[in-house]
């Protein structure tokens, strides 16, 4: 994804090839003759539509404008000079570029990676507050784009989440968290649990932040299938009990730079609070809801940060069941918790960004029961369900479209049916036995892929399982010859 190269704004997309990783297979799409303005972005995700077309999305950030060349210049009078921006600025009649924040999401083909296949989104033809985004992503069939900042100044920042329908690639939906609470605003990256979109907080200026710093820590939690005002809670976590001793709460859990999610926890990654720091900070998604409800009670009450040190309603145990009267039995919800990288080395400060293994995830569904409140362990949430009904209609191939129209099924990876030993019933030769790491996508004893539908996104080379009677194996649907292939979904092109 182009940024900045340290004298201009990025405008070359690149692509690298993982397997051969050699300079030799390095391919490269230029921007600046579509649109001089398709510099600068911050972030992007892909997307594989109903037709089987595999997508790439830039996040649009900011450039800049000059009088004479207009966005982007090149030339001296405007300001531009091949000195390093962080070696000063000099040029002839002196530098009068200025930032612009901008809203063209890009969209280019990841197989046919050329400039024919680029296709440009200006955002700001909705509403001219769609620009300055910082880092997005893919759930469903939608694209969510997280607000960060649209203007200089302190009152710069903005709290418009979009969400694009990556179908048609012009349906466009804002939500504007402001209309909440004008405090939910400058965020750095976003994340998906069940059916919950995430935004990570970072800064917003806001004269009430503790000790007047400009950094915050409001973490922003939304229902994506409602995607309204009626359907969003915040965390504020500077003023929340911890699950660890001591459980007062830290002022500086701020100033996250991006974060990811692994199992039923949010991972914040810590940047500047004031200071560059190292508190890598979890958040149990299962009582999210039930804290920040006993949050607002310390709000009501009017307690301010030194006060909670004393005491705060967010200090309990939270565990299953027990807002429907289930009595605590030792299992308990791990709210919020951080770890302080610089108590074992100081220079362990000032990240951008992290992510968790695959054999992380994996285990991370095999351990975790997906309990929630007022939710049984092992069916999550109701959000889940509807997450995962939502990964099911994406077609990710041909084949799967064909076969989707003709049999009841479910698709497995190549990959991922080879890394758990699947029964011999299935035309193998293993046991019939499953690694113990998988029993969370697939049980024998019920014949039943749990998450299968949903991992099978990361991966290719899918297998058609499901209820067919082809011979010789019972739950094997074979697929042979060439499917019918669809027509791409017409998308705008704008100038």
């Amino acid at each position: 994804v182009p940024f900045f190269d340290g004298y201009k704004y990025g405008r070359k997309v690149v692509r690298v090839n993982i397997e051969t990783f050699t300079a030799e297979d390095v391919q490269v799409i230029d921007l600046g003759p579509l649109d001089q303005e398709l510099a600068g972005y911050f972030g992007g995700f892909t997307y594989r539509n109903i037709a089987g077309i595999n997508y790439g999305y830039l996040v649009p950030h900011r450039n800049v404008r000059a009088p004479v060349d207009g966005v982007n210049p090149f030339y001296t009078v405007d300001g531009y000079t091949d000195e390093l921006v962080n070696k000063g600025r000099s040029s002839m009649g002196g530098d009068h570029l200025e930032t612009h924040y901008h809203g063209k999401l890009v969209r280019f083909d990841c197989e046919n990676f050329d400039a024919s296949g680029v296709t440009v989104l200006d955002l700001t033809e909705y509403d001219p507050d769609l620009r300055g985004f910082a880092g997005g992503f893919q759930s469903g069939k939608f694209g969510y784009l997280v607000p960060y900042k649209n203007r200089e100044g302190s009152h710069g920042f903005f709290g418009k989440v979009v969400r694009i329908d990556l179908e048609d690639f012009q349906t466009v939906k804002v939500l504007d968290l402001t209309q909440y609470d004008d405090r939910l605003v400058g965020f750095i990256g976003g994340a998906s649990w069940a059916n919950y979109g995430l935004l990570i907080p970072y800064r917003n200026d806001n004269a009430d932040n503790n000790n007047g710093r400009s950094q915050h820590g409001l973490i922003v939690r939304f229902e994506m299938s409602a995607f309204d005002i009626d359907h969003i809670e915040f965390m504020n976590l500077p003023t929340m009990a911890r699950k660890q001793v001591p459980s007062i709460p830290d002022p500086g859990l701020r100033g996250y730079l991006n974060g990811f999610v692994m199992g039923d926890y949010l991972y914040l990654v810590p940047h500047f609070n004031q200071n560059f720091y190292g508190k890598l900070t979890r958040v149990d998604m299962r009582d999210f809801t039930w804290l920040v409800e006993l949050q607002q009670e310390d709000v009501a009450a009017g307690l301010k940060q030194d006060e909670l040190l004393a005491s705060t309603a967010t200090d309990v145990i939270t565990f299953p069941n027990m807002d429907t009267g289930g009595v605590y039995e030792g299992i308990q919800y791990d709210g919020v918790q951080y770890i302080d990288l610089q108590a074992t080395d100081q220079d362990l400060a000032g990240f951008s960004g992290g992510f968790a293994s695959l054999s992380a995830v994996q285990n991370a569904h095999l351990y975790n029961d997906g309990e929630g409140p007022g939710y049984e362990g092992g069916a999550s949430t109701e959000a889940a369900r509807h997450q995962s009904w939502l990964l099911r209609t994406i077609k990710t191939s041909d084949y799967h479209v064909y076969s989707m129209e003709h049999h009841d099924h479910i698709f497995l990876s190549d990959e991922l049916f080879q890394y758990c030993a699947f029964p011999s019933r299935f035309g193998f030769t293993e046991p019939d036995t499953v690694d113990e790491r998988c029993l969370g996508i697939y049980d024998p004893s019920y014949q039943y892929f749990g998450r299968a539908d949903e991992l099978t996104e990361f991966f290719s080379h899918e297998y058609a399982l499901g209820d067919g009677s082809s011979a010789p194996y019972t739950h094997v649907i074979y697929i042979s010859g060439d499917p019918p292939t669809r027509a791409p979904v017409p998308a705008p092109t704008y100038a």
